[in-house]
């Protein structure tokens, strides 16, 4: 059962400051994730002991597990619009806050460094990310397309994932960004990469994580917001970082091929410098 069904099935037994609390959480299930145990407790007007003890009547182990739960539900589903608290601007920058932090508390050093060295050492990168995705995977191959040669992005327009991927053998690696309502085909391609033993680095929020354990490197961006819309703050930032972790392994170079993209943008009149 998902949160709100168990806590209609408890809410008739539930003590009256839990139900209280109950009825709260009910009304607001997609508010879950702007607040924290005590705030939340505070604006029901109940304890937090009373609030902590609901959350264990309706089967979570604490507050951070039911928090998941809702935040997992409302990636899965359509985004809904909903009105804004009155203090929207400053739950916003919380959320950003967090969600970054959360990014960064969480991340392993040596799989940073994996990944950037397969990005760095790879023949050919080929970058895939769908539909609200692929903004991010742009900004990767923007970004690395600076940094080495034989960069690429899919899905592109005339091509299927398919021809992109037909060519890439071990000595390449793939850039996986998987971000919310991933397509159907998404876990088959995830199996064809490991199948065909082609390395593949993955960038997903929690919904992801069942593909982890396919990738070589695996990287987790929580997306809250206070709106009904995902925030993408933290995904773009963790890529920022990939990004200049390759350019740092070797300085020399990613300044040479840099300064070569330069020149073609200087003799093609491509970039405003005024």
């Amino acid at each position: 059962m998902n949160v709100g069904e168990r806590i209609e099935t408890a809410l008739p037994g539930l003590p009256p400051q839990q139900r209280r609390a109950a009825r709260f959480l009910l009304d607001h299930l997609a508010d879950i994730a702007l607040y924290d145990s005590s705030e939340l407790a505070a604006v029901c007007g109940v304890s937090t002991a009373t609030m902590s003890r609901l959350v264990r009547v309706i089967g979570f182990r604490d507050w951070r597990e039911l928090r998941d739960h809702v935040r997992v539900l409302s990636q899965l589903g359509s985004p809904k619009a909903r009105p804004l608290p009155e203090d929207a601007h400053a739950k916003h920058l919380a959320l950003e806050i967090d969600n970054l932090r959360s990014v960064f508390d969480a991340l392993d050093p040596e799989a940073l460094d994996r990944a950037a060295r397969l990005i760095k050492d790879a023949r050919r990168v080929l970058v895939v990310g769908f539909r609200t995705s692929f903004p991010v995977a742009l900004h990767l191959h923007g970004q690395l397309s600076q940094l080495r040669p034989l960069v690429s992005v899919a899905p592109a327009s005339v091509r299927t994932l398919g021809e992109e991927l037909v060519d890439l053998g071990a000595d390449d690696v793939v850039v996986v960004v998987g971000l919310l309502r991933r397509l159907e085909g998404f876990g088959r391609m995830i199996r064809q990469l490991s199948a065909h033993q082609i390395p593949f680095v993955l960038i997903a929020d929690q919904t992801g994580r069942k593909h982890a354990a396919r990738a070589l490197a695996y990287f987790e961006v929580p997306m809250d917001a206070v709106g009904g819309l995902a925030s993408y703050t933290a995904a773009i930032s963790l890529a920022c970082l990939l990004e200049n972790t390759v350019a740092a392994l070797d300085t020399d170079a990613a300044q040479a091929r840099h300064d070569r993209v330069g020149e073609w943008f200087e003799a093609l009149s491509e970039i405003d410098v005024d």
